[in-house]
């Protein structure tokens, strides 16, 4: 078994019934589309999948506003989007525990993918009696989709004893220009959205900085604010360059997936062919496997890119005495005689090399890590290629990115 995020199937019921009818649920959730749906579904979610990629920008704006393009969106965009916001949310989760009550603001918001996915996390914390969204999107065809799933996924999926008492309200705005006076949220959102607004600007990466700097004025003492976005490489690096100014901002710091508040090291001369994402395993739901089979994609692993800010400084891991704390950036590369892994933390980004014959049962867990792990070592050595692994070094995982366990 492998680790990875499951999209509830109540939500997947709802998801279905608003974009295909009540009647094709039953179908859908058993990995069948009827053949008119699944065409226009399929046409639709790559013309949608050109536009996200920058492959064809020819699809405008308002894309939300067809109903052909709003049903592929939630079939197939919203459980991925819904998988990578739990993935960020479950490592934030612990700075909310002891709240009676939540507000938070999805900025962007689409039909409240991201939105969902707090509901589904932070709404079962202990404690939690209310939640509060603002939902702010262009499209109001995207929030009516968004403000049904949530009114509907509270009251299905938790027993009535548990449930918080849910309040949404939405709000069509241009999220350029939005302005919000003094009102305050403990969690802002803005999901697959940053890349979206300044355009054309001569500085983007200044523009989005300030824009987020701006809006993290309306977070509460302790509230946090997440940004995901996709892992294109340059979407990527500019939130990399974007990260850089928001971290020397005062009374602000970077959270996640950063370990360090200082520059971040991937923007240096030693990384130009590296930028930071990463991925998540999940269980696609059916009706996503059968757009997957008719398109010819298989999404199977969830990459992105995040930053989480925080109003409060504080240490994302607390490492044990004597080790440090890195965040795993790479995918694991298995060599002859070795295994090689990217690692970042307070000392900075490097291949760290671990020779097979190093290997004990003290470091054998760093043959399992992942993407986006936060792990501690206690000792390495420095060479010319990068970071060893000491012969008598010890691991720990403090972290593991992903939830669930899904069949390999």
């Amino acid at each position: 078994m492998k680790m990875g995020i499951v999209v509830p199937e109540g939500l997947q019921r709802l998801i279905a019934e608003r974009a295909l009818g009540e009647p094709s649920v039953a179908r859908a959730l058993e990995g069948y589309i009827l053949k008119f749906d699944l065409s226009r579904v399929s046409q639709a979610m790559l013309e949608l999948s050109d536009r996200f990629n920058r492959i064809d920008e020819t699809l405008g704006g308002d894309y939300m506003e067809s109903e052909g393009h709003r049903a592929a969106y939630l079939l197939y965009f919203l459980p991925a989007n819904f998988a990578k916001a739990s993935v960020v949310l479950s490592e934030l989760a612990p700075t909310f525990a002891g709240r009676e009550s939540l507000s938070i603001l999805d900025m962007g918001s689409g039909p409240a993918s991201m939105s969902l996915a707090a509901l589904d996390t932070l709404g079962r914390l202990p404690g939690v009696a209310r939640i509060d969204f603002t939902v702010m999107d262009s499209s109001r065809g995207a929030l009516e989709d968004g403000a049904f799933l949530l009114r509907r996924y509270a009251a299905d999926a938790f027993a009535e004893a548990n449930a918080p008492k849910l309040v949404v309200s939405t709000a069509v705005t241009d999220l350029e220009t939005a302005a919000f006076s003094d009102r305050r949220w403990d969690l802002i959102i803005i999901g697959d959205t940053l890349n979206e607004l300044h355009r054309g600007t001569a500085r983007p990466a200044a523009s989005h900085a300030a824009f987020l700097e701006n809006l993290a004025g309306n977070l509460a003492d302790d509230g946090s604010l997440v940004v995901i976005e996709p892992s294109l490489k340059s979407i990527a690096l500019r939130l990399q360059a974007v990260r850089d100014i928001v971290a020397e901002k005062p009374g602000l710091c970077v959270r996640a997936p950063c370990l360090r508040q200082g520059p971040c090291p991937m923007l240096s001369e030693d990384h130009e062919r590296d930028w930071c994402h990463t991925g998540a395993l999940w269980m696609r739901p059916p009706f996503v496997r059968c757009i997957d089979k008719a398109t010819g994609r298989k999404k199977f692993v969830l990459k992105f890119s995040s930053m989480v800010i925080r109003r409060r400084t504080e240490p994302p891991a607390e490492a044990p005495g004597g080790m440090t704390a890195f965040r795993v950036v790479g995918d694991l590369r298995r060599e002859k005689g070795k295994s090689r892994i990217m690692l970042c933390g307070e000392p900075g980004c490097r291949m760290l090399t671990i020779l097979k014959r190093d290997v004990n049962e003290r470091t054998e867990v760093l043959l399992g890590v992942e993407r986006g792990d936060i792990v501690a070592v206690d000792s390495w050595e420095e060479r010319k290629d990068g970071w060893r692994l000491s012969a008598g070094a010890a691991v720990e995982i403090l972290r593991r990115y992903n939830r669930t366990e899904v069949p390999e």
